[in-house]
C-alpha cells in the first residue's frame, strides 16, 4: 500500500476512528452474536478508556481461523494475522494486541490508537504467542563438558 495516495490513506485513518465506523462495528458486534453463519466472525465492542487505545475490539470467534482449520491448515493462520499490523503501519495508527485465536487463545483483542505508531516486522515476531501472558525468559545455554 505504499502507492496509496496520503489523502487517501488519512481518509481511511478517520473513517476507521469515527462514529459511523464505531456504529456500525457496534452494530456488525449485537449481530455477529446471533451466530447465524457458522463460518463468521463473532466479535465485542470494547469501550475506550480514552487513554490506552481508542477503538478496542474483541473477536471471540475467527471466520479465518475457521477456514483454514476446516482445510488442515492451522499452521498458516499465525502470518494472516500478521496483515493486521501491516495495514495499522500503513494507516498511521497503532494497533496493540497480546492474543489471538490463531494461537489458541480465548480471543483476539484489538486495541487502536489514532495515535502512535504501529511497526510490522519480516519475520513476524508472534507477540501474541503467549496469550497475554508474562513470558519466560530465555533460557541460557548449557555449556558442554
Amino acid at each position: 500500500m505504499e502507492g496509496t495516495p496520503k489523502p487517501l490513506r488519512a481518509a481511511m485513518k478517520w473513517y476507521m476512528f469515527s462514529g459511523l465506523r464505531r456504529r456500525q462495528l457496534e452494530r456488525g458486534a449485537r449481530r455477529s452474536q446471533e451466530r447465524r453463519y457458522p463460518g463468521d466472525w463473532v466479535l465485542e465492542v470494547v469501550p475506550s478508556d480514552g487513554q490506552d487505545f481508542d477503538l478496542g475490539v474483541d473477536v471471540t470467534e475467527c471466520g479465518i481461523v475457521k477456514c483454514l482449520h476446516a482445510q488442515n491448515a492451522d499452521e498458516l493462520t499465525p502470518y494472516l494475522c500478521e496483515w493486521d499490523y501491516i495495514m495499522s503501519e500503513v494507516l498511521g495508527n497503532r494497533l496493540q494486541r497480546t492474543k489471538t485465536l490463531s494461537w489458541g487463545c480465548d480471543r483476539c483483542d484489538f486495541r487502536n490508537s489514532k495515535h502512535g505508531h504501529t511497526t510490522s516486522s519480516w519475520p513476524p515476531r508472534f507477540v501474541e504467542r503467549s496469550c497475554g501472558q508474562p513470558q519466560a525468559p530465555p533460557k541460557e545455554p548449557v555449556a558442554a563438558s
